[in-house]
């Protein structure tokens, strides 16, 4: 107020009530230019409802998953193994999860339909944001404990980060934290100028890009990082090999980057392959097959979203299936009966005696960024 009344005296009280009139319009008008365009792009990208990042706006105004009794995106099930059935676990992130698309677009329902639910039971455990070590814990408390036959991790390119390293990011639109945090997840128009604005920090290298911090921590094989993840892969194929279950290791290419030869982290795909041909372990590497979509953006989700569409994963399900197909095909015919087991209704619930198990509430699993 001191300030104000300072103002007023050094100006004069005419020029004064002229400046304080004309800040008045300004902030009004900005206000009403705001929300202005905050509508218009609420309007033009209503039909975006997820973004790479679970933060965003967008991301916000999905629909809410179903989740089962044991977190996962997927019907419920019964603990005990139908009888005579081949169970299939399938892990791995938010491309297995199925970001941005229905449960029966996902390539874990596909493979459902393919196999038919006579002698096959897919159970889907994958979860946003999960890596290798998330994805050892859910093999060992999800999909061995529920006796499954052989278990299919699906890989990404960012499973093979390590937590002890920080993703370079570029610097923030607004320098404070916690109002920047609110409005990405409130407002669309504040979202579409922080993606923007990391776009452009990016072109004019701002930041590391995040090519470059992988190759730079991974693409030597015989660096921390390297040795770390690679590890972390053979012992969840000997956690396997233990139990007497088979195991097989499907790579979906980061396809937020042309699928050419500048195509930055083949290195991992070929690590990957090398690993799972030491081991003895079947692997598919779904880069080729991607590779010939023309352009790589028509198999997004969206236009902020680079994860797997319904095209992309119908791909993934048809080369998992000539991969792995006759193999499972050759071990279901040895599967025993269990009398004890629950079976698959023609609605295909899981029921277990009489009584159906029901789906648990719906809500939106943590994800991370």
């Amino acid at each position: 107020m001191f300030s104000l009344w300072l103002l007023g005296r050094l100006v004069g009280p005419a020029r004064f009530g002229t400046l304080v009139l004309k800040t008045l319009v300004f902030v009004v008008a900005l206000a009403v230019a705001l929300m202005m365009g905050e509508i218009a792009v609420r309007v033009v990208f209503r039909d975006i409802t997820s973004t790479a990042d679970a933060r965003s706006y967008f991301a916000r105004q999905g629909p809410e998953w179903r989740m089962n009794r044991f977190g996962y995106r997927e019907r419920e099930f019964a603990e005990v193994k139908p009888g005579g059935v081949y169970r299939i676990a399938v892990l791995g992130d938010s491309f297995t999860f199925g970001q941005g698309i229905p449960d029966e677009e996902r390539y874990s329902n596909l493979l459902q339909t393919y196999l038919g639910r006579d002698r096959f039971e897919i159970l889907n455990f994958g979860m946003p944001g999960h890596d290798l070590p998330q994805h050892l814990d859910v093999l060992e408390r999800q999909a061995l404990a529920h006796d499954a036959d052989f278990v299919l991790l699906q890989l990404f390119v960012n499973d093979f980060e390590l937590r002890s390293t920080d993703r370079p990011r570029g610097l923030p639109l607004l320098p404070f934290p916690d109002l920047d945090a609110r409005l990405y997840r409130s407002s669309a128009l504040y979202s579409v100028a922080v993606m923007e604005w990391n776009t452009v920090q990016g072109m004019f290298g701002l930041y590391e890009s995040y090519a470059q911090y992988l190759r730079r921590g991974l693409e030597d094989p015989h660096s921390p990082g390297a040795r770390a993840t690679s590890d972390l892969l053979r012992q969840f194929i000997q956690k396997c090999r233990d139990r007497g279950v088979g195991v097989g290791i499907v790579f979906f290419p980061n396809i937020g980057f042309p699928l050419d030869d500048t195509y930055p982290f083949r290195y991992l795909h070929t690590r990957v392959g090398e690993i799972c041909a030491g081991e003895g372990r079947p692997y598919l590497d779904l880069l080729p097959a991607f590779a010939r979509v023309k352009p790589y953006t028509k198999l997004w989700v969206n236009r902020f979203d680079a994860h797997p569409n319904a095209h992309a994963n119908r791909i993934a399900a048809a080369g998992i299936i000539a991969s792995f197909g006759s193999a499972w095909a050759k071990a279901s015919q040895a599967a025993p009966p269990n009398d004890e087991g629950g079976r698959v209704g023609s609605n295909g619930m899981v029921t277990e005696g009489r009584q159906e198990l029901s789906p648990q509430r719906t809500q939106r699993p943590q994800r991370k960024p």
